[in-house]
């Protein structure tokens, strides 16, 4: 075996050595549902060497040499045999003078690799609405070319309504780690947008369905594409079921509004209720007759 570090070659061969290969896995914490562990792919390998280079081999002169290497932290070829090798730096080398003008050393090196472009591309093992949004951008790609035929126009535009309610869903989560945070209305809110995804999910499938199960049908070259949506269609709805069974689960508290000056019975039911026609819960649940005589600092109690 031939070991080699930049021009020197280690003789005799090492006492020991070690190749250390990392992998890259970050933790990704998301609102009411289980962590993600998401893989970025091998780090750089690390070498670690011990041995004694002897004096008839060059000794201290092979040690200097690899130290001014290390000092001008100069890139380097590390081989083993024809078989392997890797670019490298030292990054720590440290040697003792032994009797009889020998020398043991310990050696450290990191690999070197040139960076690649970054390139987006779609994680399927990301979870809740980051997963679905990256699935219905892949898909609505898809999908663009398939518009002209109504069946999949149906499709096209469902794509077109998830990503909005999705977007919607990531406004009302940004900031928070667990559903209970949110205010009752945007509660509220969440449920509807998430209402609205298995809606069009369901819509999704059903049509992709009916042209598969089709016994006659001319999207032999869309098939793939139409398994494609269904599938993923369907890990969609199952995410937003998941997060809205999350949802569904929080205990109801009873919400109450302190009045405030430019407040009017109207303004507070599309804060809370995204709608002005429920003015008139509000004025029912607090005995209020007249809508115009609500006070500066009153409490009203919010109904469900």
């Amino acid at each position: 075996m031939n070991i080699k570090v930049g021009d020197t070659k280690l003789k005799p061969l090492p006492d020991s050595l070690s190749i250390q290969s990392p992998q890259k896995i970050a933790q990704i914490e998301l609102p009411d549902t289980q962590d993600v562990f998401q893989d970025f792919g091998p780090g750089p390998k690390k070498f670690y060497l011990t041995g004694i280079f002897k004096n008839k081999d060059g000794g201290i002169t092979q040690a200097l040499a690899l130290d001014e290497v290390k000092r001008k932290g100069e890139e380097i070829v590390f081989s083993i045999d024809k078989d392997a090798s890797w670019k490298v730096r030292i990054q720590n080398f440290n040697f003792d003078l032994l009797r009889r003008g020998h020398v043991r050393y310990t050696l450290d090196m990191v690999e070197v690799s040139e960076p690649e472009p970054f390139v987006f591309m779609p994680q399927p093992e990301l979870y809740g609405p980051d997963k679905m949004l990256l699935y219905i951008a892949a898909l609505r790609v898809k999908a663009k070319g398939f518009s002209l035929r109504n069946t999949l126009a149906t499709i096209h535009n469902a794509l077109w309504k998830i990503e909005g309610a999705l977007s919607n869903v990531k406004n009302l989560i940004r900031g928070i780690r667990r559903l209970t945070e949110l205010p009752y209305a945007q509660l509220n809110l969440l449920k509807f947008e998430l209402g609205l995804i298995m809606l069009q999910c369901e819509i999704i499938k059903k049509e992709a369905k009916e042209i598969l199960d089709a016994p006659e049908r001319d999207y032999s070259d869309s098939e793939e594409m139409l398994k494609y949506v269904y599938r993923y269609a369907q890990m969609i709805q199952t995410q937003a079921e998941f997060m809205n069974a999350s949802a569904c689960a929080i205990p109801k508290k009873e919400q109450v509004h302190i009045v405030m000056g430019d407040d009017t019975l109207m303004s507070i039911a599309m804060q809370y209720y995204n709608s002005y026609a429920r003015w008139s819960d509000i004025a029912g649940a607090n005995d209020i007759t007249d809508p115009t005589t609500i006070q500066v600092g009153q409490e009203l109690s919010i109904p469900e």
